[in-house]
């Protein structure tokens, strides 16, 4: 529980779920609008004849709106979930690679030393 709570509390979790979280929701709202006047304008077409063709505007509005709602949602919450994870995997990459990066350069420092002529 400990161990969630600084994955949580990392700033690069954080800002990996917030983009994955506003570009996923702003694509699943696009395709969710486009499908949903696909999808409302077709069954509005279906029911014309019997509404005097005022049941295609109205049902295109509709589905329109409701895929844009419902897309968005989806896709905030995949990006949300696939940003945070995205975000967790280069925080593990980025902190193994500084500790890396630290053990090259006492090993540096330590054959430097050894270089040296004594005084």
């Amino acid at each position: 529980a400990v161990q969630a709570i600084h994955v949580a509390l990392d700033r690069r979790v954080q800002r990996g779920a917030a983009a994955g979280a506003l570009s996923c929701g702003a694509w699943g709202g696009f395709w969710g609008l486009c499908n949903g006047s696909v999808v409302g304008c077709s069954v509005g077409l279906l029911a014309a004849p019997f509404t005097l063709g005022f049941s295609v505007p109205l049902l295109t509005g509709m589905m329109a709106w409701t895929g844009l709602v419902v897309g968005s949602s989806a896709g905030v919450g995949a990006g949300l979930v696939g940003g945070g994870c995205a975000g967790y995997l280069y925080s593990v990459h980025d902190a193994n690679e500084e500790q890396r990066r630290a053990e090259r350069r006492a090993n540096r420092r330590a054959r430097a030393r050894r270089a040296l002529p004594p005084p």
